[in-house]
């Protein structure tokens, strides 16, 4: 989440998608995550997303052979609570070319990875 999170910043910025990664495809840089855990306490503090406990099933992650991403700890990445203002957020950032691109590739890409999971038999009863 850290890696699509710094990508995509980079291209909202108009700055090349590694920007904030320690090399192309690699981690977050520290400078990055540091901005990234304030931006999550600041709207922690706000009330619009809220911690999630230790344990709890957190969204798959990393499945794809080879894929280069950055997961900090995926079960504690914060859920949100003010679903319509990450709407709108989502809503901005597709209006971006770039992003669009990057993000529907993402997702593209998420989905041949459960339609794998679900014939290898995930989640079957």
């Amino acid at each position: 989440m850290d890696h699509v999170t710094a990508v995509v910043h980079a291209l909202q910025s108009g700055l090349a998608p590694e920007a904030f990664l320690v090399a192309p495809g690699g981690s977050v840089s520290a400078p990055f995550r540091d901005r990234l855990r304030g931006a999550i306490v600041a709207l922690e503090e706000k009330q619009i997303v809220a911690p999630v406990t230790v344990g709890v099933p957190a969204a798959a992650g990393g499945y794809e052979s080879g894929l280069a991403i950055d997961l900090v700890d995926p079960d504690t990445q914060p859920a949100v609570l003010d679903r319509y203002l990450a709407q709108l957020c989502m809503e901005e950032l597709f209006l971006l070319p770039a992003v669009y691109q990057f993000l529907m590739e993402r997702y593209s890409t998420s989905g041949e990875v459960w339609r794998r999971l679900r014939e290898a038999g995930y989640q079957r009863q």
